[in-house]
């Protein structure tokens, strides 16, 4: 699949007359497409980063319940709180980079961030280890938005959400192959084997993001990053310490700055108030809050994905210990859930998006996500977890549309920094819905 992409997408437009996507744009004033196919070549990022954490998928409820024991939810409920916070507060930020440095900069940290939690697995089964790293990965959960920040400047607006719709249907292409394969290697060989593979796929990852990615900012836009390397060719130890040394100097300024304005800040509170909460809440995030359309999407996206994180969260783990899911079961039940979400990212969104818009998209997938819930919260058979993907086909459509929605509204320039916002508020809703049900089932569990 990743060969197929980046071929398709190199030979036809990369390539196309020696021209990288950046050049073209220079030369032509544009780099996007109506639906063509360069954004193609971004897809096996996609692909190989959840494929390297789907291998887990499997075998980690067992693992955690083991573990933790009457904890897990409890355990659950804090890591990914924490995580969507950090997620909610950076997730702009990279954007931002994104806009700045470039797309493939950026993908390298959040690849790499997303996927180091479960590669540690490979070299200790402590899951302290693991549940810590995987707190801190929230501070780089911004591929999506990247990615799609990326497919926003290689494909025009009319095609966006169809792009987007493919984009999400690689997430389930990853999820189909993922979890069943993993479930196999644990039971047929060992649990180790599993992280192992995590390790070698993220691995593989880097080094397409690293080799085969081109950029898609243009030169002109693209600002080099400028490290204080001396004079030698070689950056050494002293270099290093350089560069920590002038980025703490930056930090403590800002921070600094940040306390004197709030000691001594005065005057008009219509002033003030903003300026403080921007402390709290990035720029970015101000972005959605320009204009009532972006309000009122960010108010949806926020109500929606609490809901959606916190069956993500709970689910497996709850399906094991009450309808005594096996991990082979889990993994056959995710793939499923994968294929669902290929066919209505690849298919659906395709057809429904272009046919009748994206706002009632967006509502159609509510619906289906409502009727998706509704089922799982009478299941008492492992089959009435499986009807629930009825609604799930549904809920897949919301995400691509809202998206198209907010990448019209705002400026060419400012793609990675909202989406990126976008990806926040939902990576927020990831530490909310959580804590939320997840102390709800701890409670109330029989």
């Amino acid at each position: 699949f990743a060969a197929l992409c980046a071929a398709r997408a190199s030979f036809s437009d990369w390539w196309d007359g020696g021209l990288r996507v950046s050049d073209r744009a220079a030369v032509d004033g544009t780099a996007r497409s109506t639906m063509g196919s360069s954004f193609l070549v971004v897809l096996p990022v996609l692909f190989l980063e959840f494929l390297a954490t789907s291998l887990t998928k499997g075998v980690l409820p067992h693992m955690l319940l083991e573990f933790f024991g009457d904890r897990t939810y409890s355990v659950i409920a804090v890591v990914e709180t924490l995580k969507g916070l950090l997620a909610f507060y950076f997730c702009p930020h990279l954007g931002r980079l994104s806009d700045t440095y470039g797309r493939r900069s950026v993908l390298l940290f959040t690849v790499l961030g997303t996927c180091l939690p479960f590669c540690t697995l490979a070299f200790t089964e402590n899951l302290w280890i693991y549940v810590a790293a995987q707190a801190v990965a929230g501070a780089f959960a911004a591929t999506f938005a990247v990615t799609f920040a990326y497919i926003a400047d290689t494909v025009d607006m009319d095609s966006r959400a169809p792009a987007y719709g493919l984009a999400l249907a690689t997430f389930g292409l990853s999820f189909c192959v993922g979890p069943v394969s993993g479930s196999y290697l644990a039971q047929k060989y060992s649990r180790k084997l599993v992280f192992t593979g995590t390790l070698v796929l993220t691995i593989l990852d880097l080094i397409y993001v690293s080799l085969v990615l081109p950029e898609t900012v243009p030169d002109d836009v693209r600002e080099p990053i400028r490290l204080p390397i001396s004079a030698s060719p070689r950056f050494g130890f002293k270099d290093a310490v350089n560069t920590v040394r002038i980025g703490v100097r930056k930090v403590r300024s800002t921070v600094k700055g940040a306390w004197l304005h709030l000691a001594h800040g005065a005057g008009d509170v219509a002033h003030s108030l903003p300026t403080r909460m921007g402390l709290f809440i990035s720029d970015a995030v101000a972005i959605l809050l320009s204009s009532p359309l972006l309000r009122r999407v960010s108010e949806i996206v926020f109500l929606y994905y609490c809901g959606v994180w916190a069956l993500v969260s709970t689910l497996m783990v709850f399906v094991t210990q009450h309808l005594h899911f096996t991990p082979i079961m889990v993994g056959q039940l995710l793939s499923a859930y994968g294929l669902c979400t290929m066919l209505s990212e690849g298919v659906l969104v395709r057809i429904m998006v272009p046919l009748f818009g994206e706002p009632f998209c967006v509502v159609l997938g509510l619906i289906g996500f409502t009727i998706q819930c509704t089922i799982i919260a009478f299941a008492n058979e492992p089959y009435v977890i499986y009807c629930s993907m009825a609604g799930a086909l549904l809920a897949n459509l919301f995400y691509p549309s809202i998206s198209a929605l907010i990448s019209k509204t705002v400026r060419a320039d400012q793609q990675g920094e909202a989406l990126g916002a976008l990806n926040g508020i939902k990576s927020l809703c990831e530490g909310v819905g959580p804590l939320i049900f997840g102390t709800l089932m701890t409670m109330f569990e029989d």
